[in-house]
């Protein structure tokens, strides 16, 4: 498999495409924020009143008392679920700690997933993205991984994230051992999603092999359109 670079072509629907875009991460945004400030504080709360009732209520009949952890237990795992959903909807590490540490969350718990081994690499200091260009690169990571680690093959997927004066670059490789390398599918919506991201954002995608029979992905993005300005 050779090297090649993809250019994304201007189409009539491109900008519908960024608004859809922007609009789903609004609506994420919003969805996610009424699951820890409304669902999460009342699953918090009854965890709590279960909580004090098994705490003041010792004389409660052994079936009560059951019954009673049984429900502390429902509650602490719905509270994980809330967790875990508003985390998949807007990663709270994006906003909290930055770019790199949600993209170091997001391989491992990709990976965890998929039972496969990772390795990630990134610079050893957050940069201050544009709160549009942190989400964008978030997801381009998301699918990238998505449509890195499909095959079955793979077993190791790594990230390797590098910046100069002028860039941010972001490698995707895996280790199918399937032989030839398998090509990426680029008939997908997901792929044609990640590809519209990268042009929005001013980026190029290059499709090269990863010896010795893997597949990489190298995204390069221009810092000048994605860096906060500060004044």
């Amino acid at each position: 498999m050779q090297p090649s670079h993809l250019d994304v072509p201007e189409s009539a629907d491109s900008a519908l495409l960024t608004y859809l875009q922007a609009s789903v991460e609004i609506d994420k945004a919003s969805l996610a924020k009424e699951l820890h400030d409304n669902l999460g504080g009342l699953i918090v709360a009854a965890f709590m009143d279960v909580a004090w009732a098994e705490g003041h209520f010792s004389s409660f009949a052994s079936e009560a008392r059951g019954r009673l952890a049984r429900v502390r237990e429902a509650l602490g795992s719905a509270l994980g679920i809330n967790r875990r959903i508003i985390e998949e909807l807007r990663p709270s590490l994006l906003d909290n700690v930055g770019l790199f540490a949600a993209l170091s969350w997001e391989l491992k718990q990709t990976c965890a997933r998929a039972g496969l081994r990772c390795a990630g690499h990134y610079p050893p200091s957050e940069m201050h993205f544009t709160p549009e260009a942190s989400i964008a690169l978030f997801r381009i990571a998301q699918e990238a991984l998505a449509i890195s680690n499909i095959h079955s093959s793979v077993t190791t997927a790594e990230l390797c994230v590098s910046t100069d004066r002028e860039t941010i670059t972001l490698r995707f490789a895996n280790d199918e051992t399937a032989c030839p390398p398998i090509e990426v599918d680029r008939g997908t919506v997901v792929f044609a999603s990640m590809l519209h991201r990268i042009r929005v954002l001013g980026g190029k995608l290059e499709i090269s092999p990863s010896p010795p029979h893997g597949t990489a992905m190298t995204i390069t993005i221009p810092l000048a359109r994605i860096l906060l300005t500060r004044t």
